[in-house]
């Protein structure tokens, strides 16, 4: 290889990077040096148990959510990196950059080198649509799927030069994948899960038993590789019930009793963009008389939706539709560039279509990413070092209602309800294991229910820090144990709730 090329190729990944930390750098509000106060919930509950498990603490059985481990493990390197959210930004930085190089392998085949680099730099910030300020379960998946869905296409292309065998090692990709997804949030492989059952259904119908066999070999040992080692851990640590409750047990009660619907769909229409544009390829592919990829398309697109319509309305799950984009801009070009044995007319018409769906594509995507940028401008003014916002003030009065507790019970505080980011800048580690959103995750369950009552009956910790608007579900716990040491309004106008401090009597 000449000097040249390896240049070429340095320059090439180097933007990707760049282009990587950039995205993170902007996006990533509860991570980013760019926003010292932004203090998003999740990110925040999830570096609290991976800070913890660093320390030592046992995820689940000492500090409790309703996500996999994957997440936790992710934050507590981070926090093994550089003993802050920043080791995080790092991580997702790498992240962020596998998923750039994956865009880019999806596209070169399809485009020039210097176009097919040039649309992955830019497509990467159609991400913002569903990044919810970072650090969540889909971001870190989204890697994996674009990799595996570039493999399925790339099989496809394979297949439609005559070769019906599918390589073990993809499976192996999948089954990863899946096993990520199933040790972080489940419903985000269901993109991986359709192609799979399409491959299989392809080997079957060709008699290819011997390497559906291998591939299904190769797909668990994939999952394994991904579930195995927390199993293990757990065992180890008596924690194994606890790990499948939070990975999976209570997340079917989540599920089950979430309200979607169609408005889930049609209010998150615009950051769904991916689904509807692998849809509009399944559509053209069977135009074009590409019947297989058109229903596996059309399939991946319709199953996602269907997901979305059935759980809860929050931006970021839909963030898994990102990986179909890549996919959908490498078959309109490959829809364009087709030439097959229909009519002059036939061929100029579909030719108008696939021109049209990527337009309105490009349109959609553009507009909505644009919007997100500005909102994240604004985020970034609005949250620098001197923003004096109400949610700002709100924040600042839990942690000098948490500051006042004397230093020696730290460690015995709970907040209920508030904010996680207090035990991240106290340096408090919970008392109890269910730690924050307890009312909100107890109104999916009323097995939580009961073992939220059962974990603050045993431990009773001694000090209680309560957001309150309404009579909480420990009320009588608090009732019977607890004394009231204090009472402030929320200096937030927009929220009424108040803060009070109860202590063990």
């Amino acid at each position: 290889m000449s000097s040249y090329n390896v240049l070429k190729i340095f320059i090439k990944y180097l933007l990707m990077a760049l282009v990587a930390i950039l995205f993170v750098l902007i996006a990533s509000a509860t991570t980013s040096p760019l926003y010292p106060n932004y203090k998003g919930w999740d990110s925040g509950l999830f570096q609290v148990i991976g800070k913890g498990w660093l320390e030592g603490h046992v995820p689940y059985k000492e500090l409790y959510d309703q996500k996999g481990p994957v997440i936790f493990f992710i934050d507590m390197l981070g926090y093994a990196i550089t003993g802050n959210k920043y080791g995080i930004f790092i991580i997702q930085v790498i992240f962020m950059f596998l998923s750039e190089v994956f865009i880019y392998k999806t596209l070169r085949r399809a485009f020039r080198e210097y176009i097919a680099v040039i649309i992955s730099l830019v497509v990467i910030f159609i991400f913002s649509c569903n990044y919810e300020f970072g650090n969540l379960c889909e971001e870190y998946a989204n890697p994996l799927l674009i990799a595996s869905l570039f493999f399925v296409s790339k099989w496809m292309i394979g297949k439609d030069q005559g070769e019906k065998e599918h390589k073990p090692l993809y499976a192996f990709l999948y089954g990863t994948t899946f096993g990520f997804c199933m040790m972080s949030r489940l419903t985000n492989a269901i993109g991986v899960c359709v192609a799979v059952f399409f491959i299989m259904i392809y080997l079957i119908y060709n008699k290819e038993f011997a390497c559906l066999l291998k591939n299904a070999i190769a797909f668990t040992l994939g999952t394994a590789l991904m579930v195995v080692p927390f199993m293990i851990y757990f065992a180890i640590k008596d924690g194994t019930y606890d790990f499948w409750y939070g990975t999976l047990l209570y997340n079917i009660s989540y599920a089950s009793n979430s309200k979607g619907g169609l408005m889930t769909i049609i209010n998150g229409a615009a950051g769904q963009i991916g689904s509807y544009a692998i849809m509009a390829v399944g559509v053209l592919c069977l135009l074009r008389k590409r019947y297989f990829d058109g229903a596996l398309y059309l399939s991946l697109g319709m199953a996602t939706e269907f997901l979305l319509m059935n759980i809860m309305n929050f931006g970021h799950y839909s963030m898994i539709t990102f990986a179909y984009m890549p996919l959908s801009i490498f078959e309109f070009k490959k829809l364009l560039d087709q030439k097959d044995d229909t009519s002059e007319k036939q061929s100029k018409l579909l030719r108008i279509l696939t021109v049209m769906a990527l337009s309105f594509v490009v349109l959609i995507a553009g507009a909505r990413t644009c919007k997100e940028m500005k909102k994240l401008y604004d985020y970034q003014k609005n949250y620098s070092a001197t923003a004096t916002s109400d949610s700002i003030n709100a924040y600042k009065q839990l942690v000098d209602i948490a500051s006042a507790i004397p230093d020696e019970d730290k460690d015995e505080i709970i907040g209920y309800g508030t904010n996680p980011w207090f035990y991240l800048d106290l340096d408090i580690t919970p008392a109890c294991k269910y730690f924050v959103m307890q009312d909100w995750q107890a109104e999916f369950s009323d097995d939580f229910k009961s073992k939220l009552l059962a974990e603050f009956e045993q431990k009773k910790p001694k000090w209680i820090i309560l957001c309150r608007d309404t009579d909480p579900g420990i009320q009588p716990i608090i009732d019977s144990y607890y004394e009231e040491q204090s009472r402030q309004a929320n200096v937030n106008p927009n929220d009424n709730s108040e803060f009070v401090v109860y202590r063990l009597k």
